[in-house]
């Protein structure tokens, strides 16, 4: 124990820093990190090139070729490594990036290029000039002016081993240090300006503008007699183009948590008959092979689907009546199924079916206590069971949903403007008297990227929630500090052999061994910890914990939380050497000794960040590039059983999130802004590893992943930039410090100058960035006024050539209308007609009344007729919601499949040459595939839509997820055995209110499932509802 205590004092009390005792560090030791890490970049790149060429590895690492949209869809790559690596590089970022994937995969690509721009010309003037200059007459292992010195290993090219004796060398790295703010400082500038000019672009986009999250804005924290329509009418209504709907938020939280319920029982009534249908199958393919065995055994009888319905026919028994799930009403269902013989009786008992455990009545709560759990239940069929509840639920839900207004608001609304200029001066202007009172105001809001629980948080509970997070997020950095602390002692093991007697043994292994434990494992430690569950559990205390309004906020929040963690973790930590607790002591005693202990400090910790840099560049990127989590769940544990699991699994495009991705990459170009003078070595280091990023992460945005569910903008590439600025400081202080402690041959102070011009050039650095953030910070958020001028002569272009192509879809619109069934002609017809006179109100409400007279209130005023207007539209939709929801949410049929297959055909005609290149046995195949036909039959873009469709979509899309939702479809797959379609008819027969089908799914000769159509339920709109 004493050995223990003595490590954990000496670790405490000095050199506690996971980069220090690496001084000196030697040749060997950096070559063995540098083969540990090529080793581990060799085997997964390689077994990259070769298994990215199989047809069923093509959705791991093509799947943009063919999973996604149309308009996303890009040319797949070359088998050739070299061809393949070539057009890597030939693709330009723009537009190709930026049109496929999006602003924020593009400014994400764009983020690693600027850290390339930045760092090439240092590498190139820096290191030719300081090298040398620290190399040559350095101390080394040189005695001058009675001082002996011991600089070895790369240490001698680094600050360490400038000479006493060449003081007014420390000028070159004066000079260089003052380049490198004044470049890098130049570039942030450059890149700032290049993302408005693009955000501009993309906030003026046809496709942008048409979305109703351009125009809509969320307020919250409402007055409570502020909101309803009229008040927020009054409040906004003067704004230019005027109000097109309100969404008045409710607190839906019964709601959903019965909506959750329901999906719970519809997934585990899925998955219970798949198991028995597969347990039919099973047991009729061994009866065969028994009945081959035994020719003189009587073969079990199959009844046929015609054969049970003339024995149901025959002794008509009573079918049991829908009501409660009981145990009882289980049992009765059994009884049914066996008097009518249904066909899974002829293969298996009552016993052999699935059962599950249900509370007893008044015994909910005592039922969930483990272990003494069981005796305050009881066993019922999951199937009855489940059949029953989903009827029940789907019954009351449907039916609170018609009243949404018996349940609380939660203070809050979404109000859709008629222009994009309203929307944004919204968010702009000051909204109420009460600084607590509607200051929350956000604009160009996914509906798809909503936390809708966050709504329900009142400003009270949003700071008791930032605190509890602060708490936690500081818990959580001293807990990984602690895994620091230890990875620190880990690094050191060597030395502390000699110190502590029951580490004696380490002295007896190879060195190379040593220098294996020491240089490679602690990195490598320490990143699978920081990159494993750190982004997970940080993710949670963003989006649950401090409630973010939208995943697009909460990736934002993550990313700067994240950014803070890794500094500490991967900067801070490692770099002190004179122990934790005197650190915080000096610190608490004089606060300006920051300068001071960095400039002790960081010199030494430069060898650290040698390997730590070449293992993360070689590893990650070789991990990133071969996709190794996204192949062990896809084919290790990515076992799936149902239709629907098995059709989200198959059209599923991985995802890299922005927010626990470039805290990394900005990570690691801090350290090299740290370091660029001190040790100039570490910029051939950024090099590589930013070159090798690059690679990997542009490959992966065009053809492996997406960057999130919705496109946020690029809005977290300002946010970047900004933290870069903390390399920027920290080198500054490091460099103060550095200066004044410099002494020449007789003990003075040699570089005061330097230090004093450093200091200023600090100063200036800090004005610069608040005077860059000040004056760019608007347009990083908002829409210029002047984009509503460019963007009405793109909309009347747009309106133009839709009335110029008109005359040539008429002819087709005709009959598709025609087809159609005369109610969804009338829909179709009313529906324009409301959105007819929705435009005419529009025109006719919006002319101000200029009058002196005295006001009251909103609360106590009486409705304008604007506000009528509106409330009229409103009530319209409110009438029309239900009619809309059946339009948007009704699947597609077979007519309609056909009708888009055939058009299909002709997208692919004209296409050619762009789907299927090179390979055209592997791509038809690709092509070929049921769930890339599926994504090519349904609709993911706004402008390509109706004004009817599009304005169907937009009249719900703010509405609540749970009143939009359409009643789950039970997806089971067919068998040969007829047992299926008995199924669906007798759950059909129980109950209208279980939606249930087998069209499109089937068992293979292995008796998995397969698709080959969409499920039951998902609807045309399906995809583009996510983009709105």
């Amino acid at each position: 124990m004493s050995g223990i205590s003595s490590l954990i004092d000496g670790t405490l009390n000095g050199a506690a820093g996971l980069a220090q005792g690496r001084e000196g560090t030697t040749i060997t030791t950096f070559v063995i990190s540098l083969a540990a890490g090529f080793i581990l970049f060799a085997v997964q790149f390689g077994a990259f090139l070769v298994i990215r060429n199989y047809l069923w590895a093509k959705r791991i690492y093509q799947p943009r070729s063919f999973l996604v949209p149309v308009k996303q869809r890009i040319e797949s790559p070359y088998n050739n490594p070299f061809k393949w690596l070539f057009t890597v590089f030939k693709i330009k970022e723009d537009p190709v990036v930026l049109e496929k994937a999006g602003m924020d995969a593009y400014f994400f690509l764009r983020f690693l290029s600027m850290c390339l721009k930045i760092f090439t010309p240092m590498a190139i003037i820096i290191m030719p000039i300081l090298i040398p200059l620290n190399v040559k007459q350095g101390k080394g292992t040189n005695t001058i002016s009675g001082v002996t010195y011991n600089i070895t290993g790369l240490d001698t090219l680094a600050w360490s081993n400038a000479s006493p004796a060449k003081t007014s060398r420390y000028w070159a790295h004066l000079v260089m240090a003052v380049g490198v703010v004044v470049w890098v400082c130049l570039m942030f500038h450059q890149e700032l300006s290049h993302y408005i000019i693009k955000r501009e672009d993309f906030l003026n986009s046809l496709g942008h503008r048409l979305k109703a999250s351009s125009t809509t804005v969320l307020i919250q924290d409402i007055p409570e007699k502020l909101c309803n329509e009229e008040a927020l009418e009054e409040l906004y209504g003067d704004f230019p183009g005027g109000i097109r709907r309100i969404w008045i938020n409710r607190d839906f939280t019964i709601l959903v948590n019965k909506d959750k319920l329901r999906k719970f029982y519809e997934n585990l009534l899925e998955n219970t008959e798949t198991d028995l249908l597969r347990k039919v199958a099973r047991q009729s393919h061994n009866a065969k092979l028994r009945q081959r065995g035994e020719s003189t055994q009587e073969a079990p009888v199959q009844v046929t689907p015609e054969v049970r319905s003339k024995v149901g026919q025959t002794l008509h028994p009573a079918r049991p009546e829908m009501g409660p799930a009981t145990p009882a009403a289980c049992v009765r269902d059994l009884e049914y199924d066996l008097e009518t013989k249904a066909a899974w009786a002829n293969f298996l008992t009552p016993k052999q079916r699935q059962a599950m455990r249900i509370p007893k009545d008044r015994h909910a709560a005592a039922a969930k206590i483990p272990l003494i759990g069981r005796l305050f239940s009881t066993k019922v069929d999951t199937i009855y069971y489940c059949r029953r509840e989903l009827a029940r639920l789907n019954k009351e839900i449907e039916m609170e949903t018609k009243t949404p207004d018996a349940y609380p608001q939660n203070l809050s609304a979404f109000v859709q403007f008629n222009s994009q200029k309203a929307a944004h001066l919204t968010c702009q202007s000051v909204a109420d008297t009460s600084p607590r009172h509607m200051r929350r105001r956000m604009v160009e809001i996914s509906p798809g990227d909503i936390n809708w629980p966050s709504l329900n948080l009142s400003w009270r509970a949003r700071y008791l929630r930032l605190v509890a997070f602060l708490v936690l997020f500081t818990i959580l950095l001293f807990v990984f500090g602690l895994i620091s602390f230890f990875t620190g002692i880990l690094s050191r093991i060597s030395t502390l052999s000699g110190s502590t007697s029951w580490l004696k043994w380490i002295d007896s292994l190879p060195p190379w061994l040593i220098s294996f434990i020491q240089g490679t494992l602690p990195p490598v430690i320490q990143v699978i910890l920081l990159s494993g569950p750190l982004p997970i559990l940080l993710r949670l205390l963003t989006n649950r914990t401090r409630g973010a309004t939208t995943g697009q906020e909460g990736e934002r929040s993550l990313q700067l939380w994240y950014f803070i963690f890794l500094i500490v973790e991967l900067f801070i930590i490692p770099t002190i050497s004179s122990g934790l607790t005197s650190i915080v002591e000096e610190l608490i005693r004089t606060p300006t000794s920051v300068p001071n202990i960095l400039a002790t400090n960081l010199p030494t910790a430069a060898n650290y960040y040698f390997s730590f840099l070449i293992l993360q560049a070689l590893s990650l990127s070789a991990t990133s590039i071969l996709q190794t989590i996204r192949l062990f769940k896809f084919y290790v544990i990515g076992h799936v059983n149902t239709p629907d699991s098995v059709f989200e699994k198959l059209s599923w495009t991985n995802l890299t999130r922005i927010g626990s991705n470039i805290p990394w990459y900005t990570t690691f170009a801090v350290i090299g802004l740290v370091y660029s003078t001190i040790a100039p070595l570490i910029l051939l280091f950024m090099l590589i590893t930013f070159s090798l990023f690059w690679v990997v992460i542009k490959n992966n945005l065009l053809y492996c992943v997406r960057t999130g569910t919705v496109d946020g903008g690029g809005l977290f590439f300002p946010s970047a930039i900004n933290q870069l600025f903390t390399g920027l400081y920290f080198m500054e202080v490091c460099l103060i410090g550095l200066f004044f402690l410099v002494r020449d041959t007789q003990g003075h102070v040699a570089c005061a100058a330097q230090g004093i011009i450093m200091a200023v050039v600090l100063v200036l650095t800090i004005l610069y960035q608040i005077w860059l953030m000040h004056h760019l910070d608007p347009l990083f958020k908002y829409a210029p006024i002047r984009l509503e001028v460019e963007s009405k002569a793109l909309l009347a272009d747009y309106q133009g050539k839709r009335e110029t192509g008109s005359h040539w879809t008429n002819q087709e619109t005709s009959e598709t209308v025609n087809s159609e069934p005369p109610d969804e002609a009338k829909e179709r017809l009313n529906l324009s007609g409301n959105i007819a006179s929705h435009t005419q109100n529009i025109e006719k409400a919006h002319t101000p009344e200029l009058s002196t007279q005295y006001r009251p209130p909103f609360w106590e005023r009486q409705s304008s007729h604007r506000s009528q207007d509106l409330q009229a539209q409103q009530r319209e939709d409110a009438k029309s919601a239900e009619r809309i929801l059946a339009r948007l949410n009704r699947p597609l049929d077979e007519a309609r499949l056909a009708h888009l297959e055939k058009k299909l055909a002709k997208t692919e005609a004209v296409r050619g040459s762009a789907l299927l290149p090179r390979r055209k046995d592997i791509e038809a195949q690709m092509l070929d595939d049921p769930i890339s036909k599926i994504i090519m039959q349904h609709n993911d873009e706004l402008e390509n839509l109706d004004p009817e469709e599009r304005d169907m979509l937009i009249s719900v899309a703010f509405m609540h997820p749970v009143l939009r939702e359409t009643r789950p479809s039970v997806w089971i797959p067919t068998d040969e055995l007829g047992v299926s379609d008995d199924e669906v008819r007798r759950t059909r027969e129980l109950s209208e209110d279980v939606v249930i089908d087998n069209r499109g799914a089937y068992f293979d000769l292995r008796l998995k499932v397969q698709v080959g159509k969409p499920p039951p339920d998902m609807s045309e709109f399906a995809l583009i509802m996510a983009e709105l």
